[in-house]
Protein backbone atom coordinates (compact mmCIF):
# COMPACT_ATOMS: atom_id res chain seq x y z
CA UNK A 1 0.00 0.00 0.00
CA UNK A 2 1.24 3.67 -0.99
CA UNK A 3 1.86 5.86 1.85
CA UNK A 4 0.53 8.67 0.29
CA UNK A 5 -2.75 7.03 1.64
CA UNK A 6 -2.72 9.64 3.74
CA UNK A 7 -2.77 12.49 1.06
CA UNK A 8 -6.53 11.09 0.39
CA UNK A 9 -7.64 13.51 3.83
CA UNK A 10 -11.65 13.17 2.92
CA UNK A 11 -11.38 9.78 2.43
CA UNK A 12 -14.36 8.01 4.35
CA UNK A 13 -14.33 4.30 3.73
CA UNK A 14 -11.34 2.21 2.74
CA UNK A 15 -12.06 -1.46 2.39
CA UNK A 16 -9.08 -3.48 1.26
CA UNK A 17 -10.27 -7.01 2.59
CA UNK A 18 -8.76 -10.03 0.66
CA UNK A 19 -6.03 -8.55 -0.48
CA UNK A 20 -2.81 -10.09 1.34
CA UNK A 21 -2.04 -6.73 2.91
CA UNK A 22 1.19 -7.30 5.79
CA UNK A 23 1.56 -3.51 6.77
CA UNK A 24 -0.17 -0.53 7.45
CA UNK A 25 1.34 2.81 6.28
CA UNK A 26 2.09 5.30 8.81
CA UNK A 27 0.82 7.68 6.56
CA UNK A 28 -2.93 6.05 7.17
CA UNK A 29 -3.51 7.38 10.80
CA UNK A 30 -3.72 10.55 9.35
CA UNK A 31 -6.94 10.35 7.81
CA UNK A 32 -9.74 12.03 10.46
CA UNK A 33 -12.46 11.71 8.44
CA UNK A 34 -12.15 7.62 8.54
CA UNK A 35 -15.00 6.06 9.75
CA UNK A 36 -14.52 2.45 8.01
CA UNK A 37 -11.72 0.40 7.74
CA UNK A 38 -12.34 -2.92 6.39
CA UNK A 39 -9.02 -4.96 6.61
CA UNK A 40 -10.80 -8.22 6.73
CA UNK A 41 -8.42 -11.86 5.54
CA UNK A 42 -4.99 -10.28 5.05
CA UNK A 43 -1.96 -10.90 6.42
CA UNK A 44 -1.57 -7.96 9.14
CA UNK A 45 -0.01 -8.52 12.61
CA UNK A 46 0.27 -5.30 14.23
CA UNK A 47 -1.65 -1.66 13.39
CA UNK A 48 -0.18 1.33 13.70
CA UNK A 49 -0.40 2.86 17.19
CA UNK A 50 -1.81 6.62 15.45
CA UNK A 51 -4.76 4.69 14.40
CA UNK A 52 -6.49 4.47 17.72
CA UNK A 53 -6.41 8.12 17.58
CA UNK A 54 -9.06 8.27 14.64
CA UNK A 55 -11.85 9.47 16.38
CA UNK A 56 -14.30 8.39 13.65
CA UNK A 57 -12.86 5.24 13.81
CA UNK A 58 -13.31 3.71 17.60
CA UNK A 59 -16.06 1.50 16.87
CA UNK A 60 -15.31 -2.29 16.24
CA UNK A 61 -16.89 -3.79 13.26
CA UNK A 62 -20.54 -3.11 13.53
CA UNK A 63 -23.36 -1.93 11.29
CA UNK A 64 -25.62 1.27 10.66
CA UNK A 65 -28.03 1.23 8.50
CA UNK A 66 -27.32 -1.95 7.77
CA UNK A 67 -23.74 -0.79 6.43
CA UNK A 68 -20.53 -2.02 7.65
CA UNK A 69 -18.60 0.52 9.83
CA UNK A 70 -15.67 0.85 12.38
CA UNK A 71 -12.55 -1.09 12.05
CA UNK A 72 -12.83 -5.05 10.76
CA UNK A 73 -9.98 -6.98 11.59
CA UNK A 74 -10.94 -10.62 11.26
CA UNK A 75 -8.96 -13.08 9.99
CA UNK A 76 -5.65 -11.27 10.21
CA UNK A 77 -2.67 -12.49 12.30
CA UNK A 78 -2.68 -10.06 15.17
CA UNK A 79 -1.63 -11.82 18.05
CA UNK A 80 -2.51 -9.01 20.78
CA UNK A 81 -3.79 -5.42 20.49
CA UNK A 82 -1.25 -2.22 21.25
CA UNK A 83 -0.70 -1.49 24.88
CA UNK A 84 -2.23 2.18 23.72
CA UNK A 85 -5.59 0.49 22.58
CA UNK A 86 -6.37 -1.36 25.91
CA UNK A 87 -6.04 1.64 27.61
CA UNK A 88 -8.14 3.41 25.28
CA UNK A 89 -10.68 0.30 25.62
CA UNK A 90 -10.46 0.86 29.64
CA UNK A 91 -11.83 4.14 29.09
CA UNK A 92 -15.21 3.10 27.45
CA UNK A 93 -15.62 0.22 29.99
Amino acid sequence: MPAGIGNLTQLRIFRIANNRVSSLPNSLCGLTDLETLELTNNRIGELPLGLFKLEKLLTMHTYSHMKPVGLWLHKNPITEPPEVHIAAAAVWL
